[in-house]
């Protein structure tokens, strides 16, 4: 069964090859009414979610607030569709890095860092493009997909220069293999924890949110100076990424710091346009279960 449901997804990616982007942005639309108006795909989780992060707003702006979302979300369906075959000259030319000498600084000493990026803008076009813009590999690290045949196909037969996708499971395994040369280890690290007594406490969005303790982890461990990943919609199709320095001498820090750096620039960044995070997750389904131990790190 997942091997006939591979198969459906290659004929629908290898239809996107020939649909040119003017023509995607109106599926996009009406993929946008379907989801929201018809099948009211989450949107019950999208609303309760963005009323626990924005308590002061009514419910039309909340409405508003999640009709814009469903814009973005069927965007980000339809883009990543159409970007797993794109050609370098394009895919670059719409997702552009802004500032790689943050990187190039860092390898220039012979280090690794360590790119701390999240569920906001288009992330999916990322490891289709940074590896054509940095002069050093990188390996993002995800929760592999049930259908193996799909995260095969994702991580190996579309496998762009420079970059390699890996399981999460096999970071240690990674961080070992790769040690011999300057890399970019990118984490989404916005994701909920499923082990809530490992994981980093922050209020965040109004809520007590609890936080992968991995990329953290990993940058004190080994010494890596930390790189926030913005990724910034400049127009429908067109994306740049700024990079931010949070830490340079993570060795330094304690337990948590870098993560309550991460936490608080995320969610600047969300305020600024929180229609453009994936708010149908849902986020904070198992803050009541917050172990009685663990100590919430405020502003």
């Amino acid at each position: 069964m997942n091997y006939v449901a591979f198969l459906f997804f290659k004929t629908v990616v290898n239809l996107f090859r020939l649909i040119p982007f003017s023509v995607l942005y109106i599926i996009s639309d009406i993929l946008c009414f379907l989801l929201f108006k018809v099948f009211k795909y989450r949107v019950g989780t999208v609303k309760d979610n963005l009323k626990l992060a924005f308590p002061e707003k009514s419910d039309s702006e909340i409405h508003s607030l999640a009709s814009k979302f469903y814009r973005h979300l069927s965007d980000l369906l339809m883009e990543s569709f159409k970007g797993l075959y794109l050609s370098e000259r394009e895919i670059v030319k719409r997702y552009k890095i802004r500032n790689p000498e943050v990187l190039d600084a860092i390898f220039k000493n012979g280090n690794h860092a360590v790119g701390m990026a999240s569920h906001y803008g288009n992330w999916e076009w990322g490891p289709m493009s940074i590896g054509y813009q940095l002069k050093h590999r990188v390996l993002g690290y995800v929760k592999p997909l049930k259908n193996k045949y799909l995260f095969d196909f994702i991580r190996f037969d579309r496998k762009r220069p420079n970059i390699e996708v890996c399981s999460i499971y096999e970071t240690q395994e990674s961080l070992r293999k790769y040690s011999d040369s300057p890399t970019l280890h990118v984490f989404i690290t916005d994701q909920s924890p499923t082990n809530l007594e490992k994981a980093d406490w922050i209020h965040f969005l109004n809520q007590d949110t609890p936080w992968l303790h991995g990329a953290d982890r990993i940058a004190r461990e080994w010494g890596w100076p930390v790189v926030h990943m913005e990724i910034i919609r400049v127009k429908r199709g067109f994306y740049e990424v700024e990079l931010e320095l949070i830490e340079d001498d993570p060795k330094k820090t304690s337990e948590g710091d870098i993560n309550f750096k991460y936490v608080k620039i995320l969610e600047k960044q969300i305020l600024r346009k929180p229609e453009e995070w994936l708010w149908s997750h849902r986020r904070w389904k198992r803050v009541k279960n917050k172990p009685k131990n663990k100590v919430v790190r405020y502003d």
